[in-house]
């Protein structure tokens, strides 16, 4: 059943957030899923792919891709630095015959050809550059450090529990590593050891670290991102904090724009500290943002499982919601029950929503209190929906609630709706005097 609120029947032509890309030039022709991401100092893109070419890179914005010289075919690029110094390292891996090998590959020209550097064969994931100068790489046995600009390496794990580190980063209150199935662990004395951060049970797998515009350390988990000022408390940005949603990629940019990659969801975006999100995947081909950068156009990149994907230049309005879902309390039949729901414009220009449908078999028992037909949002304000839950039968009641709108490039036009309706026992027992 369909039930709709002042809207014509078709829903208006969508915006598009993303574009792609060019195509990695490879001789299979297949798609080459890219891994990470890096803007060199000169501006250009760096890819780091899985089969292909291993890096490749384009100095016209990803209009064209050349394999950078010293990168070799079928190998893995995982992760991206630039050192204190200016060199940019690649942390590499490949599989051949059973056997796994891991090394590291240094450019002293901004990526367009890497030497190999004495790194040991231990597989890694990424690395960090700390802004006094050594360098730390996340490994399959946990952190390895490196004083010499990348020449040399050394296990730095003391006080770590065995298990595979996923991200390092340096904050202000210590030195932060990930270990998978462990949580997260810090260290004051920059490596030497480490200690528990006692973060909790919502940790057990980080997969990625940040800084954000306010100066906190922001961790992306599988129960979404948190963030931490003091290295104790650590606060949800993204998600309730509870529920999973599996966060691989976190930044936050200088004007106070935050965006997290969620795999299977592709990206979401806030310019309200994490108030509402805008989901942002119009245009992309894929649902999983491996990394995340910002080039010198202030474009954001994407790096995805097919390909690397640019924000587009235009200005386009960006829905946002404080939820994506709404559970309402048990509510009598016949009685009603009002949530809000916070709608803001995260875009650049105005959002016009012109009406909702409710979809689904229970689309009677919810409807939108204050809707006064078409409302325009302007960019960075806000309007508060009133949904009622108003059940018409006893047990769980679902719905989705959708907005129609124009000039929209998020995903975030819908809201899933449930409640439980209940009867009394006065009811009950009147029934069954009745029958």
């Amino acid at each position: 059943m369909l039930c709709e609120f002042g809207l014509s029947n078709s829903i208006h032509a969508q915006e598009v957030y993303w574009s792609q890309t060019s195509k990695f030039p490879f001789d299979a022709g297949a798609v080459v899923p890219t891994n990470c991401i890096l803007v060199a100092k000169n501006g250009a893109y760096l890819a780091g792919t899985s089969d292909g070419a291993g890096i490749y890179r384009s100095v016209d914005t990803g209009k064209t891709w050349t394999q950078s010289a010293g990168s070799s075919w079928y190998s893995h690029c995982l992760s991206f630095c630039i050192t204190k110094t200016g060199k940019i390292i690649a942390v590499m891996n490949r599989t051949i015959g059973g056997i796994d090998s891991s090394w590291m590959l240094g450019s002293t020209d901004n990526g367009a050809k890497f030497e190999k550097l004495g790194y040991p064969n231990i597989r890694a994931g990424k690395i960090y550059a700390s802004e006094e100068g050594p360098l730390y790489v996340a490994s399959d046995l946990g952190i390895y450090k490196s004083t010499d600009d990348g020449a040399t390496w050394f296990s730095s794990s003391k006080g770590l529990p065995k298990g595979v580190a996923n991200a390092v980063q340096k904050h202000t209150t210590g030195l932060y590593a990930a270990i998978e199935g462990e949580g997260i662990f810090r260290s004051t004395d920059d490596g030497a050891t480490w200690k528990d951060a006692d973060a909790g049970v919502y940790f057990l797998s980080t997969k990625d670290f940040g800084i954000m515009p306010d100066g906190s350390l922001a961790a992306g988990s599988q129960y979404g991102a948190f963030k931490t000022t003091n290295g104790i408390d650590w606060i949800p940005y993204f998600g309730d904090g509870r529920s999973i949603i599996p966060v691989l990629s976190v930044i936050g940019i200088s004007d106070g724009t935050l965006f997290v990659g969620v795999n299977g969801e592709g990206g979401y975006i806030s310019k309200d500290n994490g108030k509402t999100w805008a989901q942002v995947i119009t245009g992309m081909k894929s649902t999983v943002i491996n990394s995340l950068a910002l080039d010198s156009n202030g474009r954001l990149l994407a790096a995805t499982i097919t390909g690397v994907f640019r924000s587009n230049p235009s200005p386009v309005g960006l829905l946002s919601t404080s939820t994506t879902s709404l559970e309402f309390n048990e509510v009598e039949v016949g009685k009603e029950s009002i949530l809000p729901v916070i709608l803001s414009n995260a875009g650049d220009l105005p959002v016009s929503i012109t009406g909702y449908k409710m979809s689904g078999s229970d689309s009677l028992d919810y409807y939108v209190k204050n809707s006064p037909g078409k409302i325009v949002i302007d960019p960075g304000k806000t309007f508060t929906l009133e949904i009622v839950f108003k059940p018409t039968k006893a047990g769980k009641r679902s719905t989705d609630l959708q907005c129609t709108t124009i000039n929209n490039a998020s995903s975030s036009n819908h809201i899933a709706l449930s409640g439980t309706g209940t009867i009394t026992i006065s009811e009950v027992n009147f029934r069954f005097a009745y029958y």
